[in-house]
């Protein structure tokens, strides 16, 4: 990564600096618990094999990717403020890649808002009964 040997304001290396070792193990902490909300959930496979589930099971799996999505967009925000402005060109692959999830993350399937309104709602629908 360009970031790691970019002088931040052009006076410490960001490899040497606490701001970039705390964005750095920050980021690497969305990256590998990421599985965790990919592949705890049962109903994660069983939606992606178009198996049958229940509509409990399809909420969390909903909820649970969206969470994931959102995981690696806030890892590159973080990797990406590292990097410094080089991130906006285009010919910066951390930047093409921030761009392109960006991109999906503006689908409404991808929707952190709804994915957590429908789960969330069940939460208090099954507490009324």
């Amino acid at each position: 990564m360009r970031g790691a040997r970019r002088l931040s304001r052009g006076v410490t290396k960001v490899v040497e600096s606490e701001g970039g070792a705390d964005g750095a193990a920050a980021a690497a902490v969305d990256v590998e618990t990421m599985p965790l909300h990919t592949g705890r959930q049962a109903s994660t496979a069983a939606v992606s094999s178009s198996r049958k589930i229940t509509e409990v099971g399809a909420l969390r799996a909903r909820r649970d990717m969206v969470c994931a999505q959102h995981q690696a967009a806030s890892a590159l925000d973080r990797l990406c403020g590292l990097d410094g402005a080089c991130w906006v060109y285009d010919s910066d692959e951390l930047g093409a890649t921030r761009r392109d999830v960006m991109t999906i993350l503006t689908h409404h399937a991808a929707s952190r808002q709804a994915a957590m309104a429908h789960y969330g709602h069940m939460l208090l629908s099954a507490c009324g009964k």
